[in-house]
């Protein structure tokens, strides 16, 4: 009987102890040897346990396995005992069956020194009476021996310190990597299952085990299932909903875990670092499928750019490399595992889950409702919106068995008759509120309960489609209940929670719990004492005055925190309740809201509904918080600090100012009027902290505004430093002489003025009535608020300042309020609203870009740099209806032609002839125009000259492309590609000529690095998306949104990519203007011609070559032959890139030979630059071009002398390559030969043609080359034709092939594809084939290339079963 090979291992992770053995010798960080002698007597006590295991040698996925169970920073042997508990309830294995030859072992592991022995002693004494001490074999310890100051784990420093998580992450690192580097063996892969991870059903291991052994896998883990974010789930980051936790498991063999291993080691001294490591696993592998590098915490990467110098770095590439190599069902979702990660689980919330390993979930008890009954108070206003839960309540799964509807003393009889003919199964009871208790707050104490229990919640509100309680999971049974904790990152921030805070404290001033109202579940007793000894104390403070020590709480009403605060003071609280962080862990919903309330309202003190049942309108942040804890990687937004404003403050060293103050000074309100406390103090700041009544503040700014108090640290006058720098910069470089203000800001004069009844003098634009701020809550950036205003026409001397940033030919309007001139929805057209708008999340926030004309024209440029924009006019501000008979005007877009147009005089006009004394300098440097081509252009490079491409002009050409995306590449001059610079050279799309919908594109952000291509960006049905560039006097090109970057070049293996670069970098490419190359367009024209000719020949040459007698041969025998195919230049270039990555070391030798592809321009260029898509065209139809999009990488194929032959040797015997040629293949088969590459179990990857190009010459059999049987393509279609071997070959892959039936399956012998460096061999799908030995001395160089029509399904079995149904044989 087969038991499980396993061996327990406490894991260290810089000195390795293996106790295996009496005497283990390790390798530590630093690279010495060291010895170390075990307990003996205690080994052999741990050998008695387990059983001796041996391995059948039969090929799996997993042929070793590591459990990896970490403890953090503590003393692992006071948590050992604990962490297997249930193991003995849910053995592991079971015991009594034959198990697989995986070998398992276990590593413990801590992060700081720890007493191995000791634990060892407790393993033993775990293990012995255990039923499942037999399914482990020995065990050895390792200790991470982290410095306990770096050994960190603080969540509350997550968007500020670097180093918060950098415990668990070095931790991780540092332990896979001494599991991989070969000490303990050659494991194929680790599980981390921490101590939270509980079993919860039997023989979980040998669940885990075959799961992992159904499929390769890279991680193999869970994603988060609790219900902390169910409310904001489809806000969150791709990478953050779709990471797999850390309690996982790691395939550490696998490419893609291998690199991103590697990754978070180099990591380490960068912000990158302070995401934790499952999240940034998720993180880079998002970057690498979308190309979008993830936001980090701002604080973290500027402290870290102020101290390093160093900017960034941009992994986008190599990730997306990664993931295009091995990416594929490298994460795969466990039905093994499941992740709560802290969430507070009943027993029903698991009843339906198959898993049989639950991570961090924490059980507890539901409400006994035959035990205690609950009454539900309802405070209801003038508005029976209590109509809303009376009549949804009993659709409801709820614990209430009554209702008290608490209602205003002077409800009308109609109201009181609505609210009581709601039919319900409830019974319903209706009460007044007292005459001196008009406010809803005292009902909390008023309501008349006679149950023990009572919860209550307010008109606003219906009850949960599904109510559950918590309660501990003890004898005591005390209720749970959510609470936000009482500081500035989560409650002080908010007017309502800081209240109600400082308000709960009145009976026990260290209470730091924030509990919400509508949370708590009440004692009615308890409730009862609470209130008498509030109204007590209210009462004496009354009497007393402002000689009271509490005088404050006179506008304090009864809280859910108070209530608590006072049993806290009584010494109660511990016996009566469990409370848990609803910050970290969530909270279910009770009560869901019908109404949206508005911030004003939450945030007035005036005329106050409910202190703390309001603190769900600060809901937004406390769900950032939530993802910190939950998945730690989630940093949350920078908060403001509270406003430290009193009722005075001072304006310098001036005397003090107040409210008045800044009532009396209207241009002064946004400004910045002073410091207190060493912040900055904006007047609309003084409005919104301390003078929430005036009434300008409501009318000017919103009934709201967002507190814009910051404190400017030296990171903040950094960057905003650097940012006036850039703006400086782009404005000198666009065209606007900064020392001549009024060049840019002033008002927005009117030259053709509306009706005479208007005609008072000049006119101009400005703001109309007060701004509306709307607030609402982003993943990134927490609550923000989107402010809009309306625009209209007033005489000048009532009009307000406007001012004009970017260029003449781009520029953009910002109001003196900060707020942006934008086109209102989402669409350019004639009589759309222009508006002010802002929204501080929209990156760039900087409204809608205009062109600014010298007849006084102010135009949308969205037209004019849209696709096929001859059909679009050109619309321009204008004046729309009056809104308010002819008092006032809007302003809306018209077509330049419509006599509506404003005419803009003051500065606009100023500026725009400055900009198009800009423009001619511009327009002197474009680059050269072919003749009567409507506008094409080649790019030539002046700068820089690009040796290695060799002598003569370069330019910018096109590496490889599909239908959606080109690359961009430096190349010479004959291989150009053309252009159409689509708007004025200042501010416009550069478009691929040939096809209008493709623009040159910034592939990540704009900043020096990222790679610059051509992307489908629009069409002609709507505006384009595509990045707008500007070409500089200085003959560079660069985006509009970065003047300090331009595109250059970037050496990347033998290619010469575009990427932006710095403008003052070497590599920036400066573009030659049409007078310094007066002979290119000509020269271009000429080289089309000679290209075109050359591929009318290669045609010609294809169609020469493809006979009916050569068409017969193929079908017969499965394959044919194109001697001297691809010429010798293209056979040089390839094998020159094969070797050069050779000489990088990169990759082991062995990947060379099977799974190793290359997207190299020299490689792919054997396909896309010869006669094989020729060949293609007339064998399988379709167009040329089709086949050159679709090769886009090729498979590098060396076989080395010894390869395939006898071992240790360069010989083979008949026997042998009997063996040999009896192991063939027919590709898209799955196979482990090559993780990430061919392990595609469960589909089959057929395809039309394999193409084999040979780089060196073969010459005689035996040297490494393709061997095939011909005629195999029509008995494989036969065997295909039987189901059950269709289905045995897509489950299990090649070994499922007819292997030992080839000498009767195959008719002919073997064929061996000898010939000359530059000859190509075309196989159908179906033609069986294999590797022949390599016998010679030199090496087999080859390149492979797996291509199909533009008809063809990849997994069409049809096509198997009638191999030539494409063909055109």
């Amino acid at each position: 009987m087969m038991r499980w090979l396993v061996s327990l291992i406490l894991v260290y992770s810089q000195q390795f102890f293996s106790s295996a053995v009496a005497l283990s010798r390790v390798l530590s960080d630093d690279g010495e040897y060291h010895e170390h002698h075990l307990d003996e007597d205690l080994g052999g006590a741990l050998g008695s346990i387990f059983h001796e295991h041996h391995k059948t040698g039969v090929m799996r996925n997993i042929q070793r396995l590591a459990i990896l169970r970490p403890f953090y920073g503590e003393t692992v042997n006071l948590s050992l005992p604990k962490s297997f508990e249930g193991w003995n309830e849910y053995p592991p294995c079971d015991v009594t069956k034959d198990q697989s030859d995986v070998a398992i072992s276990i590593f413990l592991s801590t992060s700081q020194t720890w007493d191995a022995s000791t634990a060892e002693k407790d393993l033993v004494s775990i293990m012995s009476g255990s039923s499942w001490a037999s399914c482990f074999h020995s065990y050895q310890t390792i200790k991470a021996n982290i410095n306990p100051s770096e050994d960190i784990y603080n969540r509350n420093q997550a968007h500020d310190n670097s180093m918060w998580v950098n415990g668990p992450n070095v931790h991780f690192a540092s332990t896979m990597e001494s599991i991989s580097s070969g000490v303990y063996g050659n494991f194929d892969a680790v599980f981390v299952m921490e101590k939270d991870v509980s079993p919860t059903k039997k023989y979980w291991l040998d669940a885990l085990v075959a799961e992992a052994e159904e499929s390769e896998f890279a991680i193999l883990g869970s994603k988060f299932q609790g219900y902390a974010w169910d409310e904001f789930r489809t806000s969150l980051p791709i990478s953050l909903r779709n990471h797999l936790n850390g309690n996982a498991l790691y395939n550490i063999t696998h490419p893609l875990f291998i690199n991103v291993l590697r990754q978070l080691k180099l990591e380490s001294d960068t912000p990158y670092h302070a995401v934790p490591y499952d999240y940034r696993i998720s993180q880079i592998l998002t970057e690498g499928i979308l190309g979008t590098p993830p936001d980090l915490p701002n604080a973290i990467v500027e402290t870290w750019k102020k101290e390093t110098g160093r900017e960034l770095p941009n992994y986008s590439e190599n990730f997306r490399q990664w993931w295009d190599l091995y990416g594929r069902n490298s994460m795969r979702e466990s039905k093994v595992i499941a992740n709560y990660a802290g969430a507070k689980l009943l027993p029903e919330d698991l009843k339906d889950e198959d898993a049989s390993l639950i991570h961090g979930a924490e059980h507890y008890l539901p409400w006994d409702g035959k035990k205690y009954d609950i009454t539900l108070v309802v405070s209801e206003g003038h508005d029976e919106l209590a109509t809303n839960l009376l009549s949804t309540i009993d659709k409801t799964s709820h614990p209430f068995s009554k209702i008290v509807a608490m209602v205003p003393n002077n409800l009308s009889s109609a109201s009181q008759n609505t609210l009581s003919q709601i039919n319900t199964n409830m019974v319903v009871s209706i009460h007044k509120r007292r005459k001196d208790h008009l406010d809803s707050f005292f009902d909390l104490c008023d309501a008349p309960i006679d149950t023990d229990w009572f919860m209550i919640t307010d008109s606003y509100h219906i009850v949960a489609k599904h109510v559950d309680l918590m309660f501990s999971n003890d004898e005591r049974m005390i209720p749970f209940i959510p609470f936000t904790p009482g500081d500035a990152s989560h409650c002080l921030i908010s007017q309502t929670c800081r209240t109600a805070h400082e308000y709960g404290k009145v009976f026990d001033p260290e209470n730091t719990m924030v509990i919400q109202d509508s949370d708590m579940l009440y004692n009615t007793s308890s409730r009862n004492e609470f209130c008498k000894s509030w109204f007590h104390l209210h009462d004496e403070i009354q009497a007393r005055g402002n000689r009271h020590e509490n005088k404050e709480m006179l506008d304090g009403k009864p809280s859910a925190t108070s209530y608590i605060s006072y049993l806290s003071a009584q010494g109660r609280l511990k016996d009566s309740y469990a409370f848990f962080d609803q910050t970290i862990y969530g909270k279910r919903k009770i009560f869901n809201s019908i109404v949206l309330m508005k911030d004003e309202e939450a945030s007035s003190l005036g005329n106050q509904n409910d202190i703390v049942k309001d603190i769900s309108l600060e809901q937004d942040l406390i769900n950032t918080r939530k993802l910190v804890e939950l998945v730690p990687s989630f940093t949350p937004p920078s908060v403001p600090p509270v406003c430290i404003l009193s009722d005075t403050w001072k304006v310098g060293k001036k005397k003090k100012k107040g409210c008045n103050w800044v009532r009396r000074r209207r241009k002064q309100r946004c400004k910045r009027i002073g410091k207190d406390n060493g912040e900055r103090i904006l007047g609309c700041d003084a409005c919104e902290c301390v003078c929430k009544n005036l009434k300008f503040c409501k009318s000017h700014y919103g009934k709201t505004n967002r507190i814009r108090i910051h404190a400017k640290n030296e990171s903040e006058e950094n960057s905003s430093t650097q940012g006036r720098r850039a703006e400086a910069r782009q404005n000198s470089r666009s065209q606007v002489n900064l020392t001549d203000g009024s060049m840019r800001q002033g008002k927005l004069i009117i030259l053709n003025p509306p009706p005479s009844v208007l005609q008072k003098g000049d006119l101009a634009i400005t703001i109309k009535g007060p701004s509306v701020s709307l607030p609402y809550f982003h993943p990134q950036l927490g609550k923000v608020f989107r402010r809009s205003a309306q625009l209209s026409i007033v005489s000048e001397t009532e009009a307000t300042e406007f001012e004009i940033s970017g260029s003449s030919f781009n520029g953009y309007i910002q109001h003196e309020t900060g707020m942006k001139v934008d086109v209102q929805g989402q669409h350019v057209e004639q009589g759309k609203k222009v508006i002010l708008w802002d929204d501080p999340a929209h990156q760039p926030n900087r409204g809608h870009a205009f062109e600014f004309s010298m007849d006084g024209s102010i135009c949308s440029v969205t037209n004019r740099l849209s696709f096929n924009n001859d059909h679009l006019p050109i619309l321009c501000l204008g004046m729309g209806e009056s809104s308010e008979g002819e008092e006032s005007f809007q302003i809306v877009l018209v077509d330049r032609t419509d006599n509506r147009r404003i005419i803009f005089g003051g500065f606009v006009p100023k500026f725009a002839a400055e900009g198009n004394r800009y423009e001619k300098k511009v327009r002197n440097v474009l680059p050269p125009m072919l003749p009567s081509s409507e506008g094409r252009r080649i790019l030539i490079l002046k700068e820089p000259q690009c040796p290695w491409l060799g002598d003569g002009s370069n330019a910018i050409a096109i590496l490889k492309s599909n239908y959606h995306h080109a690359e961009l590449h430096v190349a010479k001059a004959r291989e150009a590609a053309e252009f159409l610079f689509d708007g004025s050279p200042l501010s416009m799309k550069i478009r691929l000529a040939n096809d209008l919908k493709m623009s040159m594109h910034v592939m990540t952000s704009f900043e020096p690095g990222a790679p610059v291509d051509l992307l489908v960006t629009g069409d002609e049905n709507h505006v384009s998306s595509a990045h707008v560039f500007s070409l500089h006097p200085d003959g560079t090109i660069g985006p509009i949104e970065n003047d300090e970057v331009c595109i250059g070049i970037k050496l990347q293996g033998v290619d010469t990519k575009i990427v932006l670069v710095s403008c003052n970098d070497e590599q920036r490419i400066v573009l030659a203007a049409a007078f310094e190359v007066p002979n290119a367009a000509e020269q271009h024209l000429t080289n089309c011609i000679e290209q075109k000719e050359t591929r009318e020949e290669l045609k010609a040459n294809a169609s020469a070559q493809c006979t009916p007698e050569m068409r017969t041969k193929l079908r017969d025998d499965g394959y044919v032959k194109f001697e001297s195919a691809i010429p010798q230049s293209l056979v040089k270039a390839a094998r020159m890139e094969i070797n050069r990555e050779l000489g990088t070391g990169e990759k082991n030798i062995e990947a060379y030979k099977s799974n190793t592809s290359s997207d190299k321009a020299s490689i792919i260029n054997l396909v896309r630059s010869s006669i094989i898509p020729f060949l293609l065209q007339e064998l399988l139809s379709g167009d040329p071009e089709h086949y050159r999009n679709v090769a886009n990488h090729g498979q590098l194929a060396l076989r080395l002398p010894g390869d395939i032959c006898l071992q240790n040797s360069t010989m083979i015997d008949p026997k042998h390559f009997t063996a040999v040629r009896r192991n063939w293949h027919i590709d898209g088969t799955a196979s482990n030969k090559s993780p990430g590459f061919s392990d595609f179990f469960g589909e089959i990857h057929n395809f039309n043609v394999l193409i084999g190009v040979l780089l060196s010459d073969v010459l005689e059999p035996m040297s490494g080359e393709l061997a095939l049987y011909p005629g195999s393509h029509e008995a494989l279609a036969k065997w295909f034709q039987h189901s059950e071997n269709v289905e045995s070959v897509r489950q299990f892959g090649v070994t499922s092939l007819p292997h030992n039936k080839t000498d009767d399956l195959f008719e002919r012998l073997p064929v061996h594809c000898t010939g000359r460096a530059g000859d190509v061999f075309f196989l159908n799908h179906m033609t069986a084939h294999f590797v022949a030995p390599n016998t010679r001395p030199d090496v087999r160089y080859a390149v492979y290339f797996r291509l199909s029509n533009a008809d063809f399904v990849q997994g069409d079995i049809e096509a198997m079963v009638n191999p030539w149904r494409d063909w055109r044989v």
